[in-house]
């Protein structure tokens, strides 16, 4: 949700990766069609895109509609195996952005820093999606970070919703 209307009337970004669209104002909802977006504290539009190579870029957008790169991601994710895609983006109130791998959630300084807050999670009990392999979860998605640091992910491939502590603990 764009709170505060500030891209209700600017060109959205798009390209070959998708599209991300505006429906309404007051507030203004934006919606991605293939890629996971965030609005940070600081009123800017986050998400990720590839750049040279494939890699995954993590881009910010402002409301005057200027585009920069905030951080490209390592070529291996947490687990070590090649990042294509990253599934979820949240903005912290501290300005950090969260992001989620298959079984990992990782942290964005405002100045660009990556680091792993939690790396291969593996539940004791995991529903499997039919057509997935145990290894494919816990197909880590859509995710939310609280004032005190405390994570809660959505487990897709378990059909769950994991809390992590600000100590990893999940």
């Amino acid at each position: 949700l764009d709170l505060d209307d500030r891209f209700a009337n600017i060109k959205l970004p798009s390209g070959s990766a998708g599209d991300i669209t505006r429906f309404g104002t007051n507030p203004t909802v934006l919606v991605s069609s293939d890629f996971p977006i965030a609005i940070g504290p600081d009123g800017n539009l986050y998400y990720a895109s590839h750049g040279p190579g494939g890699r995954v870029q993590i881009m910010q957008f402002t409301p005057a509609g200027r585009t920069s790169i905030l951080v490209t991601l390592a070529v291996n994710g947490a687990n070590g195996k090649p990042l294509h895609d990253i599934n979820g983006l949240t903005a912290a109130s501290d300005g950090s952005l969260y992001f989620t791998e298959n079984s990992a959630v990782r942290r964005i300084t405002p100045g660009g820093q990556v680091s792993t807050v939690i790396a291969d999670v593996h539940l004791a009990k995991c529903a499997t999606i039919p057509g997935m392999t145990p290894s494919d979860n816990p197909l880590l998605r859509g995710l939310a970070v609280g004032t005190a640091g405390t994570v809660s992910v959505a487990a897709s491939g378990c059909g769950s919703v994991l809390e992590i502590s600000r100590n990893g603990h999940v």
